[in-house]
């Protein structure tokens, strides 16, 4: 009752804050969908998203600011294509997973249509890397078994028709170790988060400059108008607070002693070392970023020789890493457990086995699922568009590099879990996507208006950067007359002053 109490006030809250001001309604809906236990209404397990996008794609569409742009049409046309397939097998579709995979290309589309500027992105990703923290306390204390970790799991993050939490419990109850899972109820997905987390602090702690010469614009935001470069966007965001969201990613991804991690760490630490626009410092601190897992690793490891399970778990899934047998058991020869969708892939290659009911498991792998569910067709729509968005975040700066790093880390992890549509996680990545489309067509728009205009970088109602005087460089007031300086900053704009 309590539970189904507090979903209920999570599902208006979030509703009522998007049509207050969307941006930050549309923050606490990824808050709420990774946060928000279940409700259970006769017999069944409601999770707040399945109710939430289409109220809100209703409030932006009675608001007329439904947007479709050009970079959401390969990703519609794979829906169609999926929802055709699906609806073909009269009395085998499976209309609730239909349902909840055609949501995610809703998301991307509710987070496309509302304005985002680039110091709210930023500001999102620092709350996603923060919600590492209680997320990793909580995984801990999954992992070391303690009363309220495993009554909250089984009170609030656990569904009935999802067995990795019982077979982690039979496990635990046997004697051995407790892999953690967080609110994700598996192994793979938790161990993404994580990286994901790890891989996004990573880069924004590296991305940290101090700016000299910062102005105030006319949403009272403090913004760099002389080469302050991409650390604007951090300047009053706590780069204590970052350090701490990394150290829980570490501690997280390592309670869950999965190969997802120790493979997907490599490749989201490397990604966001070299994506960091600060090359000499980044680099020194990416070295000393990038030792961290291992030598917390080997530190979990010395001390984990007294628990016997614990030691060969870990022992084990690094094996798997470095002798390049991590995928093995799912598309390895033999009794691999993705050789059956393998197999029945080659039925219907072009257009696919669609979303019904079956057998067949198909689970642990983002490419071999959009394969059997598409087709080649389907995943060449699906890939495409991933590969477009990818193709937007450059030269989007700080943002731009953000989601490059997320889409990265998505597609590696998704040789291990279907990671564009895990459960709880995969709307981060529409909606990430989403942003950078809306900050690509609100740029591309206010260029094709005024082509010396720039977009505004902070968060607010108006434009937030004063333009450079042509020729000199230096700055103009509003109207028109040079700037003066008082104080050491330039003045607020009356018209903005609260």
């Amino acid at each position: 009752m309590i539970g189904n109490l507090l979903w209920l006030l999570i599902c208006v809250g979030v509703l009522v804050a998007f049509a207050r001001q969307p941006r930050i309604g549309a923050v606490c809906y990824l808050l709420a969908v990774l946060f928000a236990p279940y409700a259970n209404v006769a017999d069944r397990q409601i999770r707040v998203e399945l109710v939430l996008v289409p109220l809100l794609l209703g409030l932006l569409a009675v608001g007329h600011r439904l947007r479709l742009p050009a970079p959401l049409l390969p990703f519609i046309a794979w829906a169609g294509l999926v929802a055709t397939v699906s609806l073909a097998y009269e009395g085998e579709s499976n209309l609730i997973e239909l349902y909840g995979t055609m949501r995610f290309v809703a998301v991307l589309l509710i987070f496309s249509s509302i304005q985002w500027r680039e110091h709210d992105f930023v500001r999102t990703q620092y709350i996603f890397v923060l919600t590492a923290i209680p997320m990793a306390i909580f995984a801990a204390g999954q992992a070391l078994w303690m009363p309220w970790a495993a009554g909250l799991t089984e009170l609030a993050y656990h569904s009935t028709n999802r067995i990795v939490f019982d077979q982690q419990l039979d496990n635990a109850e046997q004697g051995y170790g407790f892999r953690a899972i967080g609110v994700f109820e598996n192994v793979s997905p938790a161990a993404m988060y994580f990286v994901t987390a790890l891989a996004v602090g990573t880069l924004l702690f590296l991305t940290v400059r101090r700016s000299a010469n910062v102005n105030h614009g006319t949403c009272g935001e403090q913004v760099s108008v002389q080469g302050g470069g991409t650390g604007r966007y951090l300047r009053d965001l706590p780069t204590s607070r970052l350090f701490v969201g990394l150290a829980a990613a570490i501690a997280g991804g390592l309670s869950t002693l999965s190969a997802t991690f120790f493979a997907g760490s490599v490749v989201g630490l490397s990604g966001g070392a070299l994506l960091c626009p600060t090359k000499r410092r980044g680099l020194a601190r990416g070295l000393v970023v990038m030792a961290a897992p291992a030598m917390v690793a080997v530190a979990v490891w010395q001390s984990g020789q007294r628990l016997d399970s614990l030691s060969a778990q870990f022992q084990y899934q690094w094996e798997r890493v470095v002798n390049g047998t991590f995928f093995e058991s799912r598309y390895g020869r033999g009794d691999a457990v993705l050789g059956d969708a393998i197999k029945e892939i080659a039925e219907e290659p072009l257009l696919g086995h669609g979303i019904k009911v079956t057998q067949t498991f198909r689970g642990d792998s983002l490419y071999v699922w959009a394969v059997y569910v598409s087709g080649y067709l389907g995943s060449l729509l699906l890939f495409g568009g991933v590969a477009n968005c990818a193709v937007l975040s450059l030269r989007q700066g700080l943002p731009g590099r953000v989601a490059l790093l997320w889409t990265l880390v998505v597609c590696t992890c998704g040789l291990g879990c279907v990671s564009l549509l895990a459960f709880r996680f995969g709307d981060w990545w529409w909606a990430t996507q989403g942003m950078i489309v809306s900050i690509v067509q609100d740029r591309t728009l206010a260029a094709s208006v005024d082509p010396a205009r720039k977009a505004s970088t902070c968060l607010g109602r108006g434009p937030c950067v004063l333009p450079r005087q042509a020729g000199s460089g230096g700055l103009r007031s509003i109207d028109g007359g040079p700037a003066v300086r008082r104080n050491g900053r330039f003045p607020v704009p009356p018209s903005c002053r609260q």
